[in-house]
């Protein structure tokens, strides 16, 4: 047994292993109108016979020189209602410039899932699918033709013709920036073979007084507005074609729940609801974005659970900011994330951030390298409004980190390199990190260079001495990380364990 699938085993024992192997409930939906995949086609089996589980694809042109900068690199997908377990049988399409279209070599992961290949030839798989699982496949080693199936549960029932829900059937609905739903709609439905084009804005006071929830497998892109049209706006403009977003400040404290979609070829942040108070649920939501800058995949802020996602975007996964106070939550979820980190925070206005986080039984899928872990906390009173960042009671648990990495981790209080340019620089930093734990970590991969963890000053550190950060069964390629490993400054307070 190679070390990748050991470390998996030993992760899937510690979390345990839950799930049955039922008769299962199988639900499919169709492609997007004119989207199907050209490259993948993906069945499941439904009374003894395969039926096609309408697999999508999507390109543009990546500007990211670490992921295929100046090509069109492909995106497919497909989402399975699963109540369950599913088999599924995938196919290798030939496309007519494609010369190395048979399967040699089938990558599935997350390595923690432990699927076997039930049967394989030079153009079909077929395996098993639990429910929850979110699947990223490559053939032959490429990394810009992947496959992503996500097995949700079977899709919530709502009734379309309800006057408080917004549905969008099978077909193509183009809604614009900024589209806000009608007075007295709670929920916005997005069903399977919906191509939904546009951004939703939920930044409406009529909207303030109950949950609101936005469901379905559908799709929501946000193709219409390229990336290159948008990028030299300032941060307050880009931010209004965010593919689903709340207010900037603080002024609504609206719940919203997220179930089931799909958001694809965003322009800016994918999920931006940092600015509301009320509680952020997000279940099954899959983001794919990884063509552009400044992708961020779930900018929830404080109060928000999020369980069951995938995100292969080009920015930070997690994305705290404009903290009052509560926790986030992590569990159970697949990012593929390029360029940035899997959570980030610390160095916009705001403050405060997250009383608490728990991120835990995740698993990190790197094309190339990238910093897993950092909190590069700006104390700069100009950026955070004096107030000073504390980071604290933060855990991250059973994480497998699969493919190299710059660094693992990168801990500082500084000021940071994102174009801020207001006020007096020379005024004195005010951050800290205390009480973080990070348990069961494991890359699967190599560390190009010794991680940081950097206070500024004794009175602006990462830990303390009765709050350190703890490092709990951290391992490269199974071997434990030591201080070596590291470079940790006299203002950093760690403890290995």
């Amino acid at each position: 047994m190679n070390v990748l699938r050991a470390i998996a085993l030993m992760l899937w024992i510690v979390v345990g292993a839950t799930a049955q192997v039922l008769e299962p409930a199988v639900e499919v939906y169709p492609a997007g109108p004119g989207r199907s995949s050209a490259a993948w086609k993906v069945e499941v089996r439904q009374s003894g016979q395969w039926v096609d589980a309408g697999c999508m694809q999507y390109t543009r042109l990546s500007v990211d020189p670490q992921y295929h900068g100046g090509n069109f690199p492909w995106v497919h997908w497909t989402t399975i209602g699963v109540s369950a377990s599913a088999d599924v049988r995938i196919t290798r399409l030939r496309r007519s410039w494609d010369q190395s279209w048979t399967i040699s070599n089938l990558d599935v992961r997350p390595t923690r899932y432990l699927i076997p290949i039930t049967s394989q030839t030079s153009t079909t798989a077929e395996f098993r699918i639990l429910s929850g699982q979110k699947l990223y496949i490559a053939v032959n080693g490429q990394q810009h033709d992947t496959l992503f199936i996500f097995a949700n549960p079977p899709k919530r029932a709502v009734s379309s013709a309800s006057p408080n829900v917004h549905y969008f059937g099978p077909g193509y609905h183009q809604i614009g920036v900024g589209w806000t739903p009608p007075a007295g709609v709670d929920t916005v439905y997005i069903d399977g073979g919906a191509w939904v084009v546009g951004t939703l804005n939920l930044d409406d006071k009529v909207l303030c007084t109950a949950p609101f929830q936005i469901l379905g497998p559908g799709v929501l892109s946000g193709e219409f507005m390229p990336w290159e049209e948008l990028k030299d706006l300032p941060f307050e403009e880009q931010y209004h074609w965010a593919m689903i977003r709340g207010p900037v400040t603080h002024a609504n404290a609206i719940d919203v729940t997220i179930d089931g979609p799909t958001i694809v070829a965003s322009p800016f942040i994918n999920v931006a609801l940092g600015g509301s108070l009320g509680a952020k649920t997000l279940r099954n939501v899959h983001v794919i974005s990884p063509w552009t800058y400044n992708t961020d995949a779930f900018g929830v802020g404080s109060k928000a659970d999020i369980d069951n996602c995938f995100a292969f975007n080009n920015d930070d996964t997690i994305h705290a900011e404009y903290i009052e106070d509560g926790s986030i939550v992590v569990r159970d979820s697949v990012f593929a994330g390029r360029n940035s980190f899997l959570c980030g925070y610390g160095y916009f206005e705001g403050g405060k951030e997250p009383n608490s986080a728990t991120i835990e039984r995740c698993d990190c899928i790197l094309q190339d390298d990238r910093v897993p872990f950092r909190a590069e906390i700006d104390g700069d009173p100009n950026v955070n409004n004096g107030a000073g960042v504390v980071v604290e009671n933060q855990v991250f648990k059973d994480i497998v980190i699969e493919g190299d990495v710059e660094r693992l981790f990168d801990l500082k209080v500084s000021r940071t390199a994102w174009g801020y340019t207001k006020g007096n620089k020379k005024l004195p930093l005010s951050g800290n990190m205390q009480n973080v734990v990070f348990e069961n970590i494991a890359l699967v991969g190599s560390q190009r260079q010794r991680s940081v963890i950097q206070g500024f000053d004794q009175n602006n550190t990462i830990g303390s001495v009765k709050r350190p950060v703890i490092f709990r069964n951290v391992t490269i390629n199974g071997i434990p990380v030591t201080r070596a490993d590291f470079e940790i400054n006299k203002f950093a307070y760690v403890v290995f364990q």
